[in-house]
């Protein structure tokens, strides 16, 4: 999502914290208490927000965001939630090496780009080792 001026990005980077501070943030107390993420409720949401391909490039289904623009996203995961700023920032640079070093052919096969914003599993970026090479997997 290549952002024509800087204005959309910073509502793009408002809506990421407003969603931040009111969704996520109330569930920090019982996610520090129970030591556990209930990703069957941020997992969706964090898809439908694009935080799984914010610096995945456009061409694999990322926002592609530049450092730049990721890291003060980065700060603000962190305010929030350490343990949010860690799985989401350990997914991208995991995802992020796998698309810089990782081989074309089995990133695109012939189905297509690798819809990154639309994992929510826990180990989305590993999901592209397995695309289209086990049996039932796609």
């Amino acid at each position: 999502m290549g952002f024509k001026s800087d204005t959309e990005y910073l509502d793009f980077k408002r809506s990421i914290t407003d969603f931040l501070w009111k969704e996520v943030d109330p569930l920090v107390p019982q996610m520090e208490e129970k030591n556990h993420i209930p990703k069957e409720i941020l997992f969706p949401k964090f898809r439908e927000m694009g935080l799984f391909g914010l610096i995945i490039p456009e061409a694999y289904g990322g926002m592609g965001l530049t450092t730049v623009q990721y890291l003060p996203i980065l700060a603000e995961l962190s305010k929030v939630s350490g343990a949010i700023r860690a799985l989401i920032h350990v997914h991208l640079t995991s995802a992020r090496a796998i698309v810089c070093f990782g081989r074309e052919d089995l990133m695109c096969l012939k189905k297509g780009p690798l819809p990154f914003r639309e994992w929510s599993q826990p180990e989305p970026c590993f999901r592209v080792i397995f695309r289209g090479l086990l049996p039932g997997r796609s």
